[in-house]
């Protein structure tokens, strides 16, 4: 094995003094110390952005360090060793091979980059469903009118039984000709919902229809067995519920399908013409050893991932940081599993605490580590005093941040306001209570007109 320069073993030196560090933490105040949060800010939020803890920020900036004192042997050479690395950490916590796994900046990108490699013809359908995320449905949007691809919405209201979603799901799937592909969530955004989106794939698959399944809030959240699973196509962001710095996400599109995505996007130097001839100026990576490539990291021919590796010059740092934010996972909160009960419990809680604090008596997500709780507002009164409830929902997420330090999701659905919750480790009961307390008072005071009087002097009303 080839002696390793001067930099790789920096690089050697910082992932070992990185994992020194690490020791196991409780959850709740204890594991907050790990964020970098204002020692005033709760965040309630972690869903939309998730959160990074100080030491992988801090491995972060080491390795832009490298990336500023010497760029082309960061690029070239040291980077694509380390994407090998994390992929392959990947491939382990989601039992598939290596190969089938490649990292985007976010869900949404790994969506269109299905999409739009997909080649589609007059009479071919995507199916989808009325809560679809907003940034994948202009996508769709999009494709239905740059191809002859035609949409279909399946309207239901959440909550709703799994067997009822799935039969109305069969039903479209079956009485509807042309169907190519159906795109749906592991758990909703807004409102948030776990969808059985296993059954869901496995019908697709039954009637030979496409899956893309868009599972944002999927990994850390909630166990994923891709091999088991076996979509069509998976895309899940790793910055939300992984701890992994923004913005990073995980692509799966196994060996049946690699060769309906033909290009990256943006289309860049790993795009391979039929007509070939194009070969990228980067040098290809090294093969991991034999004794580094076991069990789902299989080591070979890659080249369908190889136009990943480098699509334009970008800040990509974290992208090597996937092994070390699972290192933080296993070493400081006790492993996955551990995880994803605390975030079951903690969700639990705040559906209770908010529902008597807020005295509506309405909610729904479980499973999830989101859940969303009706708000105390008076649709009618509000559209008396001439607003609508989405005008209230921005008044009090911007009042929440500005004036209690925090931030909740406010959302309208169903003709009414509902606030989503997240749980993580670094929250505790005392959190979600503050929070509710919060929500109450701006609920009453939104129904007392206080936002109508700031639309007005705004000349907004």
């Amino acid at each position: 094995m080839p002696q390793k320069s001067k930099i790789e073993q920096e690089v050697d030196a910082q992932l070992a003094e990185f994992a020194s560090k690490l020791s196991n933490t409780s959850y709740g105040k204890e594991m907050r110390k790990h964020f970098a949060f204002d020692p005033e800010w709760i965040n309630l939020n972690h869903g939309s952005f998730g959160a990074t803890p100080k030491s992988i920020t801090a491995l972060q900036h080491h390795f832009m360090n490298i990336s500023e004192r010497r760029p082309d042997h960061w690029i070239r050479y040291l980077f694509p060793e380390l994407l090998i690395k994390s992929r392959t950490a990947l491939s382990h916590l989601l039992s598939t091979p290596r190969s089938n796994l490649v990292l985007v900046p976010n869900a949404t990108t790994g969506v269109n980059t299905v999409l739009r490699s997909l080649t589609f013809q007059p009479g071919d359908k995507i199916v989808y469903f009325n809560f679809i995320y907003g940034g994948c449905h202009h996508t769709v949007q999009y494709i239905t009118e740059s191809t002859p691809l035609e949409s279909i919405r399946i309207n239901i209201t959440l909550p709703v039984s799994d067997d009822d979603l799935l039969a109305t799901f069969t039903h479209t799937l079956t009485t509807t000709p042309g169907v190519k592909i159906a795109i749906f969530d592991t758990i909703t955004s807004q409102p948030a919902a776990r969808l059985p989106f296993e059954r869901l794939t496995a019908e697709c698959r039954r009637l030979g229809v496409l899956s893309l399944v868009d599972a944002a809030h999927g990994v850390g959240q909630i166990p994923l067995h891709l091999s088991n699973l076996d979509p069509d196509f998976f895309v899940s962001n790793l910055h939300k519920w992984l701890f992994v710095p923004r913005g990073c996400a995980v692509l799966y599109v196994p060996q049946r399908n690699q060769k309906l995505i033909r290009s990256t996007l943006p289309t860049s130097w790993g795009f391979q013409p039929l007509e070939g001839g194009v070969v990228s100026p980067l040098p290809k990576p090294q093969s991991l050893g034999e004794g580094e490539c076991t069990g789902y990291g299989v080591c070979g021919d890659e080249e369908w991932t190889d136009q990943f590796t480098f699509n334009g010059t970008t800040e990509a740092c974290h992208y090597a940081l996937i092994p070390a934010a699972l290192k933080f996972c296993t070493d400081v909160c006790g492993g996955e599993e551990k995880i994803y009960a605390y975030l079951e419990r903690l969700a639990d809680k705040a559906e209770v605490i908010f529902k008597s604090v807020l005295g509506t008596g309405e909610s729904f997500g479980a499973p999830s580590a989101m859940r969303n709780i009706k708000a105390p507002i008076d649709v009618e009164a509000v559209k008396r005093q001439g607003g609508e409830v989405c005008d209230i929902a921005k008044w009090m997420e911007l009042k929440l941040v500005e004036e209690e330090d925090m931030f909740i999701t406010v959302t309208e659905y169903g003709g009414a306001m509902w606030v989503r919750v997240s749980a993580q480790v670094y929250l505790d009961e005392d959190d979600l209570r503050r929070g509710a307390v919060k929500v109450r008072e701006w609920c009453e005071r939104a129904m007392k007109g206080e936002w109508v009087e700031q639309k007005k002097s705004e000349g907004k009303l």
